[in-house]
This record gives C-alpha cells, sequence and structure tokens, in this order.
C-alpha cells in the first residue's frame, strides 16, 4: 500500500509536504525527490523503501505490484537488459525503454506510475490494464501539471480550483459510477486503464497509447477440458498473490465466487493464517450464515462485521472523503467497515470481485441469455438493459411492461441536474450469434473493472489494506474468454462452467448457493434512517443553495407509504443524490482537506 504525487511546474517544499499529508492514510512515511527546480516526484509509504528510482536520464515513481516478476525479469535478461536492484521501479522503467506500450503490456500486475525522460523534456503517466492502482492529475495554470494517487492531493495546491462537472454529476445519479477517465471535477481526470499519457515539460499532452484490448479467442473444448483449464488458472491467480504471505486476508460473502477463492487457499496453503472477513446486518443475514458455515469448514480465523443503518448517521462524510467520485451503493460503507477491522490482523485483502464479467454472474447478464433464447425480443429486452444499467427509460410498449412488471411503479425517476441536459450513451450490442453473451463480456470487462474496483481499492486504501483479486489476471483472463456461451450460462445456470471447475475443492453444501447482491438490508430501519440523514443534508435550503437539483425532485425520491421501505433501488437514488451533496461540501466547499475526524 502506497501513493505516488508529483508536479511538473514551479512549487514550494512545503505544498509538496502538504500533498503527501494528505494521502498519509496510504503510508506514513514520505519521500520527495527534486528532479530539477521544476519536477518533484514523490511517494508515501508504510516502509522504508524509496519508490523513486533515478538512473541515466530517467526518473520514475511507481507504486506497483507485479505478479510475474520472474517471467519480466527473463525477458529483459533475454533482450540484453541487466538490473541492477530489485526494486519494481526499475523493471518498470526497463520494460518503458525497451518496448514502451508493448513492453508495459507485458506487465500482470497491479501498478501506477510516473517516468520523466529528461533527454525530451516528457512526462508519462501510466496505469495497469484493469486500473487496480489510481493515477489522477490536473493541468496547472501558466504551464505544468500535477499528479498523484488521490484528487485530494491535487485540491491541496492553491492554483488548483475545484470545478464541478454537472454532466458527469448527471451521469452518477443515472449509473452509480462515471465513464472511464472522468471524475465529477471538470479539470481533474484520471489515467485511462491500460493507457500511457505523455505530456511535455509545460504540461501539454503529446499523446496516448493502449494497451491492446481483450479478444475472444473461443476453443472447442469438452466440459471436461473446459472445468480443468479454469480450475488450474484460477489456482494459479491466486498462488501468484499470495505465495508468499505469511498471513492471507479473505473478503469472504456468501457468494460461490469468494467461497471458491477461500476454498483454494485453504486447500494450497494448510499452514498458513488465514483470516476471513464477512459483512452483514443481523442474526437473519443468509451471507453471514453462509460465510460462518464456509470458515468453520475451512478452519480459518472467520471475523463478522455488523453494518446496521446508524452508521450512515456518522460515517458517510468519512466514506466519500475516501472514495472522492462517490461510485457504487451501501455495500461501498460495508467494504469501509471490512477494511477497518482487516487492518487490525492482515496487510491485504484477497477478493473475488470480477468473476461475473468472465462467467456471467450478473443480473445483467441473464438479460443478455433471455435476449438470445428469445431473439424476438431483443428489442425491448435491450431497453430493459438499458433501464437497469443507465436507466434510462423505454420507449417501446413490451419494454415499458418489463419496466412495470419489474419495478411495480416503485422507483421514481433519477433527478435532473440543473445546467446540464446529459444524457449517458446508450449500450451498443453485438450482431446476434452463439457467443452474443462473451461478446458482451469481453467488449465490457476491462471497463467494467475499472469502474467496479474504484468502491474497493478506494475503501480498503482508508485503513492501509491493499486490494487483490485473482480475477484480474491476465491468463485466467484468457482462459475465461477460450470457454463458449454454452458453458457460461447453461439451461440458465449462470457461472456454469466456475461451479464445475470448484466441484471438487468446494464442499457440496456450497456450490449451489443463490446469488445475492453484496449491500446493507434495505428494510424499514434503513429507509428511516436515509431519511433521517437526507433531511440533513438534502433540506429544500441546502438542495437550492448548491443548485444541484430541483428540491421537487428530491420530493418525489422520498415519496414512500407510511411504515413502508423504499424499493432497492429508490433506496439507492437517494443514496446517490446524498452522497452526491457529501462529497461537494467535501471537495467544492472544503476542497478535500477532509473531514474533521477523518
Amino acid at each position: 500500500m502506497k501513493a505516488i504525487y508529483g508536479v511538473l511546474g514551479h512549487i514550494t517544499n512545503e505544498e509538496a509536504n502538504t500533498m503527501g499529508v494528505r494521502l498519509a492514510h496510504r503510508g506514513k512515511i514520505q519521500t520527495i525527490e527534486r528532479i530539477s527546480n521544476r519536477l518533484f516526484l514523490g511517494c508515501m509509504n508504510l516502509d522504508t523503501h524509496n519508490n523513486v528510482f533515478i538512473k541515466n536520464r530517467y526518473a520514475i515513481v511507481a507504486d506497483a505490484t507485479l505478479y510475474n516478476r520472474r517471467e519480466l525479469q527473463e525477458f529483459l535478461s533475454s533482450s540484453g537488459y541487466q538490473l541492477n536492484t530489485d526494486s519494481n521501479e526499475e523493471l518498470i522503467l526497463a520494460l518503458y525503454q525497451l518496448n514502451e506500450i508493448d513492453g508495459i503490456g507485458k506487465i500482470n500486475g497491479d501498478f501506477a506510475f510516473a517516468i520523466w525522460d529528461d533527454k525530451k523534456k516528457e512526462l508519462i503517466l501510466g496505469r495497469d490494464f484493469f486500473g487496480c492502482h489510481p493515477l489522477y492529475y490536473t493541468s496547472l495554470p501558466g504551464n505544468g501539471l500535477a499528479f498523484s494517487s488521490e484528487y485530494k492531493a491535487l485540491l491541496s495546491l492553491e492554483e488548483v480550483p475545484a470545478i464541478p462537472n454537472l454532466d458527469m454529476i448527471q451521469h452518477l445519479q443515472n449509473c452509480k459510477k462515471l465513464p472511464i477517465g472522468r471524475t465529477l471535477l471538470k479539470n481533474v481526470n484520471a489515467v485511462e486503464a491500460g493507457s500511457l499519457l505523455t505530456f511535455d515539460s509545460n504540461g501539454n499532452q503529446l499523446g496516448q497509447q493502449h494497451i491492446p484490448k481483450l479478444t475472444l479467442d473461443i476453443q472447442s473444448y469438452s466440459e471436461g477440458e473446459a472445468t480443468q483449464k479454469v480450475r488450474e488458472a484460477l489456482k494459479s491467480a491466486i498462488q501468484y498473490r499470495v505465495d508468499n504471505q505469511e498471513k492471507i486476508g479473505i473478503a469472504l460473502s456468501g457468494g460461490i465466487d469468494s467461497i471458491g477463492v477461500a476454498c483454494i487457499c485453504c486447500t494450497l496453503y494448510p499452514e498458513r493464517e488465514i483470516h476471513t472477513f464477512t459483512a452483514g446486518c443481523g442474526e437473519d443475514d443468509s451471507d453471514l450464515h453462509t460465510a460462518s458455515k464456509v470458515a468453520q469448514a475451512m478452519n480459518t480465523i472467520h471475523h463478522e462485521i455488523m453494518t446496521p443503518p446508524d452508521l450512515l448517521t456518522h460515517s458517510l462524510n468519512k466514506l466519500v472523503w475516501h472514495l472522492e467520485d462517490p461510485y457504487a451503493r451501501s455495500e461501498s460503507l460495508q467494504l469501509y467497515q471490512v477494511a477497518r477491522l482487516a487492518s487490525r490482523f492482515v496487510p491485504f485483502l484477497l477478493c473475488a470481485q470480477g468473476s461475473d464479467g468472465l462467467f456471467a454472474g450478473m443480473p445483467k447478464h441473464k438479460i443478455l441469455w433471455y435476449m438470445k433464447k428469445a431473439q424476438i425480443l431483443k428489442q425491448p429486452l435491450e431497453e430493459f438493459y438499458n433501464l437497469t444499467q443507465l436507466a434510462i427509460k423505454p420507449k417501446s410498449f413490451l419494454g415499458r411492461a418489463m419496466d412495470t412488471l419489474y419495478f411495480r411503479g416503485k422507483v421514481p425517476e433519477v433527478p435532473t441536474v440543473i445546467g446540464t441536459d446529459y444524457t449517458p450513451e446508450v449500450y451498443q450490442f453485438p450482431p446476434m450469434n452463439k457467443e452474443f453473451i462473451n461478446m458482451m463480456l469481453v467488449k465490457g470487462y476491462q471497463g467494467g473493472v475499472c469502474q467496479s474496483v474504484h468502491k474497493f481499492e478506494s475503501s480498503f486504501a482508508a485503513w492501509g489494506v491493499d486490494y487483490v483479486s485473482p480475477f484480474y489476471d491476465r491468463n485466467l483472463i484468457q482462459t475465461a474468454y477460450r470457454i463458449p456461451d454454452s458453458l457460461k450460462i447453461k439451461d440458465g445456470k449462470q457461472k456454469y462452467i466456475l461451479r464445475r471447475a470448484l466441484r471438487s475443492i468446494v464442499p457440496d453444501e456450497f456450490l449451489n448457493v443463490p446469488k445475492l447482491p453484496q449491500r446493507m438490508k434495505y428494510n424499514l430501519d434503513f429507509s428511516n434512517t436515509l431519511d433521517e440523514v437526507s433531511d440533513k443534508y438534502l433540506s429544500r435550503d441546502k438542495v437550492e443553495k448548491r443548485g444541484f437539483f430541483d428540491f421537487s425532485d428530491i420530493q418525489r425520491l422520498k415519496k414512500r407509504k407510511p411504515g413502508t421501505p423504499y424499493s432497492d433501488e429508490g433506496a439507492m437514488r437517494i443514496w446517490t443524490a446524498l452522497l452526491t451533496e457529501i462529497w461537494a461540501i467535501e471537495f467544492l466547499d472544503k476542497k478535500g482537506s477532509g473531514p474533521e475526524s477523518s
């Protein structure tokens, strides 16, 4: 766990130090290297390792975990490049020097870095294929550029204003996430996942390179062959990530993905100290019951974290400050609490995020399956898909009928952000063929992971805990995209081939657990608490003063019958509007200086 940051432009030592202070939750040991009078590179680390490496005309600062380090060293050696240290920084720099984007594309790992080329007077910012490690940047008035692992550090610079992007605020209300590379600030962007950005000495962007996109390579495997290949690829991905760890932390939900990860870890490393962590909402929480049984069967050190509704009354400001852009739903608060406890026992948490996009495990993937099975309903199902993902109302009669049948008129429309007519772009579906589902999966996987990883990485980083998922392993992904549609959803059974692959590892009683969304319990207590908190932040005076929303839209969101809870989707539309206002307080009003007790 670490953070990197830097400025190309004039900056004082005091300003450089202040940037680092805002990142201290990622590492309290600060290193600042003055490369020239117009460039400094800095890092915050948990240990004394200096993440700034200087060699000849180059300087690099990196936050990197490289899982295929041995293979990369062998490649460099065969190319005539001898490494002088065991640092990830020198290795990444060598790959860049040899092959630029093609060299960086050989890394199987999580990273963000900045390279200064003193001969060309160019700054290169790079990020791993899925954006597992964050990196933001902004232009500076009077020529220059600042970058950082979190944009709150950028806002510590007096010359960097906090300018809201109304289009992106609207996008957030619809989608609970943002387009790749965008933030809620007009003047701050994220380095896109799997890309290199090059800037001149004045901070002007010169170009952008991308690691090649994922592609399908469907093979004619038998079910037995596919099962074995998935099992071995998943085992290998886990070994890459935990082989040298004395203590293993696992975020264990009640779903087959995290159960499978936990069982594989316990099978591979029976002598290791393995901790499992599960968030839940009380005695009747099925995730808690299932996870407890798995932990008992696998003999892990198990921890339960209760996430009652009253967390909303005292934790949201801290959560939003760490998230920055308030992605996701109530699960982000659960993840925040899980990491808080886990930080006492383990340095990282192994999660199962990303499995659904490889093996078609989400409800939206079931919609794709229905499209394929009943092609006559493809158009209204496309509209329904866009409704569930983008909150765009269907236009056709059948699309509206699906909306009515599924949501039963209980979900209010998304509030309109004043001052913008922005509407998210609808999904474009590929031609219908026997690999239609796989084509949708591979098309959206990189971007989907980059959007989803934000809530995990930032929530965990709040407590100095690293976030790791084996389902981002490049070899496992290649294996998954060789498996045909017919083995991913079979007879309506989602993640069929993954369940088959885990059959020899996971006890039978856990193989067919139903998939439930990770979230807090949306009952009457939650709804009443949500009203209490939203009354505080979304009162008429505050809404009208902020000017993002029409107060009548907020009133419409909060309309419900006495004694009945909000619908799931309705509650989360209030949640998103609420967190948007808290974001504005923390990053527009206070410029990221932070909640008093954060």
